[in-house]
């Protein structure tokens, strides 16, 4: 039996909430499990076009049509900062968002290794999804099927003990009622990896007659229930005892190059495209040689065997678009006293936030002190001069939950990485509550924020706010 069905996982994906044209974030984390180096791994974002990797039930999918690519959803690939590596797809350009564990290559990714136990987070970030998209593929109501999929080279091993046993023993432990209780079933052993590679003589058990003839069957087939699959494989060896006569293999088309061992031969596979499950040898009884069995009762032998394969893995998540206080005007293209189906009665679209004119609700839809209790709500309607509508980033103040905080993973040090998205939390100092990230101290969650107030306008930007901490330090 195998010693474990492991290789490359996806042990988390997760989607920052997704609001009209406003950015989110697509993270995926992947750790090594198996026994051996991953090679050429890469890992894809796409939005699923079919139901084969769909883990969902629900009705009122949206399934992207030939017009529909991944740059739709404002995923880009350039090279002064795209969040794909490169873009690539069956039906053409853009339909997935490609991420290299390592450098690109021209149009793939260069030759990588992702070590045993070792762990990538893939961030793939997009500066919105516009409402022209939105419109144009009627995707206010309907759940968006992001699928993340990681592809890798691999392989593995394994090897069986196949015993013979010679006519004379057999009639002795037949005569005296003992032959049933020395059956055995044949069992392999394989390495941890993706895939079962049982190596074995199929339907026969131990020991076998030697005048009886044999074969030496191998099954490769993905280890997990579903969520995977071998997209290719490249070669299977079988490596079998010198003494024993080969008559025929199926599939057709393999070699039997020298083996680097004495006393053994091997049979070879090499594969273009896909590859069959099941690869079987047939052989000669074991007298043929007369010379084998050499007079004992028995003999043992082992066989092995080894596989280099294509795999993939994937994570399906589907998710609406939020329409909590922003919306996308209609008609589609509308400038000005916009309505939108996506407001209230009396509001207006206004930078695909929902708001009241002034006067219409009683009230203003202008603020001028940073931080003010209300700030990051007014300022995720479009209602603060001179702002654009958007989430409250690190160092700015006056949010009222976490959803009024703009879902990032900024780094400024290696050492003390977020473990979390920005919180909105009360800071000491700071009159009212603040969005701010765990990977910083309170003295330097205020240091961020005196920062941001003694700006003109904007968000500070991450040299900023790495400086600000950094300075409280």
């Amino acid at each position: 039996g195998s010693t474990g069905s492991y290789g490359v996982d996806i042990t988390s994906f997760s989607i920052t909430q997704i609001f009209p044209q406003q950015p989110f974030v697509v993270t995926a984390i992947l750790e090594n499990k198996g026994a051996f180096d991953a090679e050429n791994v890469r890992m894809s974002l796409e939005v699923a076009s079919t139901d084969k990797y769909a883990t969902t039930t629900r009705t009122g999918i949206f399934r992207p049509t030939s017009t529909f690519t991944i740059e739709s959803f404002g995923f880009k690939a350039t090279k002064d900062g795209g969040t794909c590596d490169l873009l690539s797809g069956t039906l053409g350009g853009g339909k997935e968002c490609l991420q290299c564990y390592g450098d690109v290559s021209g149009e793939q990714c260069a030759d990588n290794s992702l070590g045993r136990l070792m762990v990538w987070q893939a961030a793939f970030q997009t500066t919105g999804i516009p409402c022209s998209v939105i419109s144009g593929f009627d995707l206010r109501k309907k759940y968006i099927p992001f699928l993340a999929k990681v592809t890798y080279d691999y392989h593995s091993d394994s090897r069986v003990e196949v015993e013979f046993i010679s006519k004379a023993e057999w009639e002795r432990l037949a005569q005296e009622g003992n032959l049933d209780s020395r059956f055995k079933l044949i069992q392999s052993q394989y390495s941890s990896a993706p895939v079962v590679f049982p190596i074995g003589t199929a339907g026969l058990k131990n020991p076998i007659l030697e005048d009886q003839q044999f074969h030496i069957s191998m099954l490769l087939d993905s280890a997990f229930q579903k969520d995977s699959q071998i997209d290719r494989v490249k070669r299977v060896n079988l490596t079998y005892p010198a003494e024993w006569v080969l008559k025929t293999c199926s599939p057709e088309g393999y070699s039997q190059p020298a083996s680097s061992q004495a006393g053994l031969k091997v049979v070879e596979w090499k594969f273009t495209s896909g590859g069959p499950k099941t690869l079987v040898c047939y052989f000669e009884p074991l007298n043929t040689n007369k010379e084998v069995m050499g007079g004992v009762p028995s003999k043992t032998y082992v066989v092995t065997a080894h596989s280099d394969y294509t795999f993939s893995r994937w994570k399906y998540v589907d998710t609406l678009i939020q329409f909590g206080g922003f919306c996308c005007p209609d008609p589609a293209g509308c400038t000005e006293n916009c309505r939108s189906k996506d407001c209230l009665e009396k509001q207006y679209c206004i930078n695909n936030a929902c708001i009241y004119q002034t006067g219409e609700d009683g009230g203003t839809t202008t603020v001028t002190k940073k931080g003010d209790k209300n700030y990051c709500s007014l300022l995720m309607q479009g209602s603060i001069t001179g702002e654009d509508a958007r989430k409250c980033r690190i160092g700015e103040g006056g949010c009222q939950g976490n959803d009024e905080c703009i879902q990032e993973h900024l780094v400024c040090s290696s050492d003390k990485p977020p473990q979390n998205y920005p919180t909105c939390t009360h800071v000491s100092g700071v009159p009212y509550k603040m969005c701010c990230s765990d990977q910083f101290t309170a003295a330097q969650c205020k240091s961020i924020y005196d920062q941001w107030v003694a700006k003109t306008t904007g968000p500070l930007t991450d040299a900023e706010i790495c400086t600000a901490a950094a300075s409280s330090s």
